[in-house]
């Protein structure tokens, strides 16, 4: 009986020592499997990051063939607008250059900062460029030999800047 009893125990020992090892076998799984969750993690994070990046990087390569499409239509276009456009068809068959602006207000004693002459530039163009698509669009214009049409053209671009360096000095006053 001693036998029995002592093989029971020696059962009972190895039971124990393999459960052991199951339970270490166990603990090493489930940290294997955690640590291979987390690579997963990492790497689902990592491949979100480069979508989003992707992503961005397209759309920004997007953009930037719709900026060069818009360009080449513009480009494009500005002939067509030139070729209908009646303000600079007229300046062209005129052969007509303005006085440069710098020379303009240094002949009316006007002082601007680069800022002011910009704009004072641009108002008086388009106000310059009205009153040519007025003058054009009149009968008399088409009658007017090449001399008068330039002499015209003259009065009217310093009657133009003349009018908002008038608007610009009593922009100053007040």
């Amino acid at each position: 009986m001693n036998t029995a009893i002592q093989d029971a125990r020696d059962n009972v020992q190895a039971a124990q020592r393999r459960v052991d090892e199951l339970t270490q076998l166990q603990a090493s799984t489930a940290a294997q499997l955690l640590t291979a969750e987390a690579a997963l993690r990492c790497a689902y994070s990592a491949m979100n990051r480069l979508k989003k990046d992707d992503l961005a990087a397209l759309a920004r390569a997007r953009n930037d063939e719709l900026a060069q499409i818009r360009n080449q239509i513009a480009a494009a276009k500005l002939p067509l607008a030139n070729a209908v456009d009646p303000v600079s068809t007229a300046l062209a068959r005129a052969n007509f250059s303005p006085e440069s602006v710098g020379a303009f207000l240094a002949n009316a004693d006007a002082r601007m900062d680069t800022e002011q002459a910009s704009e004072f530039t641009a108002r008086a163009d388009e106000r310059f460029r009205v009153r040519v698509g007025q003058l054009v669009a009149t009968e008399a214009w088409q009658s007017l030999d090449p001399d008068a049409k330039y002499d015209t053209l003259h009065n009217a671009l310093h009657a133009a800047r003349g009018e908002e360096l008038r608007i610009f000095h009593d922009l100053m006053e007040h």
